[in-house]
């Protein structure tokens, strides 16, 4: 009797825990299926994409650098005879370097590296002639690798001062006034033109005046030469000064507000001031009338660049003309060696 009684009770609870179990809903087990892949899908992507930029945000990021591009333009001063920002700058003398077939930089091969030394070989020592120095050569390239850039117009008494050093392989010597120039026009420095009339003009004018107090005095024009030629193409900056910024006297003293337009104009193309050398023509009257040039070019050479130049060789210009001037030297004037020359501001890298 307690059997059947337990037996009865034990299906009784087996009935009720299959009752409280809710029934299978058909297709049920897909959607469940469905829905867990979905969530595993969703747990992977967790990074956000950014998003682009519209058409609007475009044009407002191009506005604000036109507007700081503006604003360097700007900084020149709103003067009429103001420059244009930025320069040109000069193309690098012999023309863009090409890139090597295959791209990259070259490896060197094995077995290629320095050459070994002969065998117990000492160098020969080689004598260097005194051409080779260019003491006797005037102004041509020589092995020492300088190179003619044009003449200058002074007295006996400073010539005898630029040769002294030079001579002897210094460069040119900053005289007590700091500059040789008559009127420092573009800026204080040394006066060196293309135009060997020019040259010889100042030489006479300057040994005219300076005759009242030394008889002895005499005109000279010298030849300036770069002391090595790569020293002065690459390494010393250079600008064309437009005809119309050139500072001529304004009361006695060159117009300050002028040479502070040739200093923004170096700024302006990323050179220092202080350490550009500066060109411009010397017919300004006609290079303003859009004519033809009847006399050359010129360029102040700074004191801070110095040191890049050297005068070796002054000639007494008393009884002499144009043609005696050249030969002596053994070179070329304006218009056939010509600062304004597309050949001499490519070589010369010079902004304009």
């Amino acid at each position: 009797m307690r059997s059947f009684a337990s037996l009865f009770v034990f299906a009784l609870c087996f009935f009720e825990v299959a009752l409280a179990l809710p029934a299978p809903m058909p297709g049920n087990s897909k959607a469940v299926a469905k829905k867990s892949a979905g969530n595993k899908k969703a747990n992977v992507h967790h990074t956000t994409v950014p998003k682009k930029k519209s058409a609007a945000t475009k044009s407002k990021t191009k506005s604000k650098s036109s507007l700081s591009k503006s604003k360097t333009t700007s900084s020149l001063g709103s003067g009429a005879n103001a420059p244009s920002c930025p320069l040109k700058r000069p193309a690098p003398p012999g023309g863009a370097k090409k890139a090597a077939p295959g791209g990259g930089n070259k490896r060197a091969s094995p077995g290629k590296g320095n050459p070994k030394k002969a065998p117990g070989g000492k160098k020969k020592k080689v004598k260097r002639s005194d051409d080779e120095f260019g003491f006797t050569t005037l102004g041509r390239r020589t092995g020492s690798g300088s190179e003619f850039l044009g003449f200058h117009g002074t007295t006996s008494s400073t010539a005898a001062q630029y040769t002294s050093a030079g001579r002897t392989g210094k460069h040119l010597p900053i005289l007590s006034s700091g500059f040789n120039g008559a009127d420092a026009e573009l800026g204080p420095g040394l006066y060196v033109t293309d135009h060997v009339e020019t040259a010889m003009f100042f030489a006479n004018s300057g040994a005219a005046s300076r005759k009242l107090k030394d008889a002895s005095i005499k005109p000279m024009v010298c030849m300036v030469e770069a002391m090595t030629s790569s020293a002065w193409r690459t390494g010393t900056p250079k600008l064309w000064i437009p005809h119309d910024m050139v500072a001529k006297s304004k009361g006695g003293k060159n117009d300050p507000a002028i040479l502070k337009q040739q200093a923004d104009l170096a700024t302006c193309a990323g050179l220092k001031p202080e350490e550009t050398v500066r060109f411009s023509v010397l017919d300004l009257v006609n290079a303003a009338a859009g004519n033809k040039q009847v006399t050359g070019n010129q360029f102040a050479i700074p004191t801070t660049q110095f040191n890049k130049i050297y005068i070796r060789s002054c000639l007494d210009i008393t009884g002499k003309g144009e043609k005696d001037v050249l030969k002596y030297f053994e070179q070329q004037g304006w218009p056939d060696h010509d600062f304004n020359s597309q050949k001499l501001r490519t070589d010369w890298a010079i902004y304009a």
